[in-house]
Formats: structure tokens, C-alpha cells, sequence
């Protein structure tokens, strides 16, 4: 994350104000972390399900983005 910050910090160019109708972007970015043993919203410990984790909500998270930012790869 740090190198694609600075690497797209180094594309400002000059200062001028001179952009055109269309010529900017929205980059959003979305990540996952840490996904060991949290695939699914269930916590083993407890046995019992847990719905504040799991890889299985991105999916919520996903649509989300894509309502928001149309564009999107």
C-alpha cells in the first residue's frame, strides 16, 4: 500500500490547474487482512456462530463498493 501511494504521489505532474471535464479518477481501494481461521462467521472457540467476522461477509462489503464506485475491476 505504501508503494502504490507513493508511486501515484510521484504522477502529480506540474501545478497547473489546467484538467479537463473527465479527466480525473476515483481510486478506491478495499482490502482483507488477517483471515486465519475467520473463512466463515463462527467462532470454533464457542462453538456458535459469530456474524462480526468472517471472509463470507466481504462478499456485502463488495456490493457496496460496487454501488458506489461504478467503475470497478
Amino acid at each position: 500500500m505504501v508503494a502504490l501511494a507513493a508511486s501515484l504521489a510521484a504522477c502529480g505532474g506540474s501545478d497547473d490547474s489546467n484538467n479537463h471535464a473527465g479527466a480525473t479518477a476515483t481510486l478506491a481501494v478495499l482490502e482483507t487482512t488477517d483471515l486465519h481461521f475467520n473463512v466463515r462467521s463462527y467462532d470454533y472457540f464457542k462453538l456458535a456462530e459469530d456474524k462480526s467476522y468472517g471472509f463470507e461477509r466481504t462478499a456485502t462489503l463488495v456490493r457496496a463498493a460496487r454501488k458506489e464506485f461504478a467503475n470497478t475491476l
